[in-house]
């Protein structure tokens, strides 16, 4: 899968979740800084990607994972290894 593919389903997943609109989304420098999102909702979030990626992000992976294109990195890195 690339990479624009998993940033938009990531983005898509935060839409669902936080009810923000996709525009303060994509230009946050870091999605809990700007209370975009909570621990709750992070927690939440690192599953569905977990589920719909098939692949592991480890909490001390997660902590680091604060804007868009980090997690798409994180996740296209994953599924690039196996």
């Amino acid at each position: 899968m690339d990479y624009k593919r998993i940033e938009e389903k990531i983005v898509a997943l935060l839409v669902d979740f936080t009810a923000k609109q996709e525009s303060r989304i994509r230009e946050s420098l870091d999605l809990v800084a700007e209370g975009i999102i909570d621990s709750l909702v992070t927690v939440h979030m690192i599953l569905a990607c977990e589920d719909e990626f098939e692949v592991t992000i480890y909490p001390d992976k997660a902590r680091d994972l604060v804007t868009v294109p980090l997690i798409a990195g994180y996740i296209h890195n994953a599924l690039e290894e196996t």
